[in-house]
């Protein structure tokens, strides 16, 4: 990834006759960070679009307000992971794809820098789900496609099956009714309606003969 800078330091003489928008490029001697961009220098803080170089390598560039990343921005960290997305108060909060390391991606609602709402969450090793997250889990309705093709869609808590769904194996198999801690625990019991009688059937006898 290559990044081209064509920011113009700022003398001290020169940030005093200017007192805000102005274009710097500035060295943390403390944390080592490195920023190219414009600055609120009345009130000295990172203002409207800039680059951060961080000292772990990481790089985040896009748009600011009052210091913080705050809009449209593009953040890679030191492993090599990529977001690409809205950033509310210098997190992660809105609509973002972020591509890991390992080649795993997700697609969809952040906030406060986990997955949060409606997203996609693809796995290298053939695993994908489609649905809702809370804090970073799978929690509420989605659709979890497994390795082995199985495909499970239901309720998840907490990032486990729990709940009402159903799995569908590649064989034709299917197990629909309750799960909780990712097991099946058998179909939904269906209770009797109040003060109706319980009929019980003969072996050669069904309902419609009655």
């Amino acid at each position: 990834v290559c990044f081209f800078f064509f920011f113009k330091q700022k003398t001290a003489y020169e940030i005093a006759q200017r007192l805000v928008g102005s274009e710097m490029c500035i060295r943390d001697r403390i944390t080592g960070e490195s920023y190219y961009g414009f600055m609120n220098v009345l009130d000295n803080y990172r203002d409207y679009k800039g680059i951060i170089l961080y000292n772990s390598g990481a790089i985040l560039e896009g748009t600011f307000a009052r210091g913080s990343a705050h809009g449209k921005c593009r953040m890679i960290a030191s492993n090599g992971s990529c977001f690409d997305g809205i950033f509310l108060n210098g997190k992660m909060t809105g609509k973002g794809i972020m591509t890991y390391e390992n080649g795993d991606t997700y697609e969809g609602d952040w906030k406060n820098n986990e997955k949060h709402g409606k997203g996609v969450d693809k796995k290298v090793d053939g695993t994908s789900y489609e649905g809702d997250f809370q804090n970073g889990l799978r929690s509420g309705r989605g659709r979890l496609t497994l390795p082995d093709g199985s495909v499970y869609e239901g309720e998840f808590v907490n990032g486990i099956m729990q709940g009402v769904g159903r799995l569908r194996t590649p064989d034709g198999n299917t197990k629909e009714g309750i799960w909780v801690g990712d097991t099946y625990r058998g179909p939904i019991q269906t209770p009797a309606k109040q003060n109706e009688p319980i009929k019980l059937l003969s072996k050669n006898q069904t309902e419609s003969d009655n």
